[in-house]
């Protein structure tokens, strides 16, 4: 992993070998179509996927370039004048801003990308539609479909929003994708994919790679519980506080919350006795929490890891 990059997520893994693979025969131009880059205030786990996935490939020598919406991470940590290195060792462009960009996707991809060998969507929900403006090879990677997020995130007077969105999400997954493979990261990815109507034969699962974890630390003295994630609506955060309520008086102890988002002010009103919020925390404080915790919990309605 090259050391140069400022991302909080990115720094805070471990290094790649500075051993680099020989080039490979015939170099590719793959594109990545996604919502964020890593460096967006709002960058979750899809986004550090991609960019593993972005800066394995760029490092066996194929021309890599992430389109997505803004903001997007800069050309360069500084100006070259005072020694700027640049941001990513892929190329980052954006779209346009982080709902506008799906209207401006394929102007920005003519103009600024060109063409390329693969264009790989990253399926998030709304969907940019590659297939039908796009005519060289295409695939889908899923991490996983929102069929039950739609009302979670659009509730009320937003639940028609909530009902076009589904049915756009699943037409494009079923219709405009029909002629390409979709990648699913997991196992239940896929089976949700087959819930919806993709045939089974344009499934491909890739699970998620793992870092090698450091050795084991001590578990904690005291009752610790741990949970890790963005802080957003599908995560039920609110759900674990309620039930800690419950539990708290019966076991004592602690529950960590690890990770942050825009629904961290209204989860810290209902903290009671015994939370602590922890926000962001590197690998290694994470690694230790994690091997301190008697239990890891995981109240999110959906996640596509399995």
């Amino acid at each position: 992993m090259p050391q140069h990059v400022p991302s909080r997520l990115r720094a805070a893994l471990p290094s790649a070998s500075q051993h680099l693979p020989a080039l490979p025969p015939h170099p590719r131009r793959i594109v990545f179509l996604a919502h964020r880059d890593l460096d967006n205030p709002s960058a979750g786990g899809s986004e550090l996927l991609v960019d593993r996935l972005a800066d394995g490939l760029t490092r066996l020598g194929h021309q890599v370039t992430l389109l997505c919406g803004g903001p997007a991470s800069p050309k360069l940590s500084a100006s070259l004048e005072q020694g700027g290195a640049p941001v990513r060792d892929y190329r980052v462009v954006s779209a346009g801003g982080p709902y506008g960009h799906y209207l401006r996707a394929r102007s920005a991809f003519t103009r600024q990308v060109g063409d390329c060998d693969l264009l790989v969507e990253v399926c998030n929900g709304m969907p940019y539609l590659a297939p039908l403006w796009h005519r060289g090879p295409t695939l889908c990677l899923v991490n996983h479909v929102h069929t039950d997020l739609w009302p979670m995130r659009f509730g009320g007077p937003l639940a028609p929003a909530a009902r076009i969105g589904r049915r756009l999400e699943h037409w494009a997954l079923t219709g405009a994708q029909q002629r390409n493979l979709l990648v699913a990261v997991s196992s239940s990815t896929a089976q949700a994919l087959r819930a919806i109507g993709v045939e089974r034969d344009r499934i491909r699962v890739v699970h998620n790679g793992v870092e090698e974890p450091g050795p084991r630390a001590e578990r904690s003295a005291e009752p610790l519980f741990v949970a890790v994630g963005r802080l957003v609506e599908y995560k039920r955060i609110d759900l674990l506080l309620r039930l800690w309520e419950r539990v708290r008086p019966v076991t004592g102890g602690r529950l960590v919350i690890i990770g942050d988002g825009p629904e961290r002010g209204r989860l810290e009103q209902l903290a009671g006795p015994g939370v602590e919020f922890a926000g962001y925390v590197t690998e290694a404080e994470k690694h230790r929490l994690l091997c301190a915790a008697w239990l890891l919990l995981h109240p999110s309605a959906v996640e596509g890891w399995g």
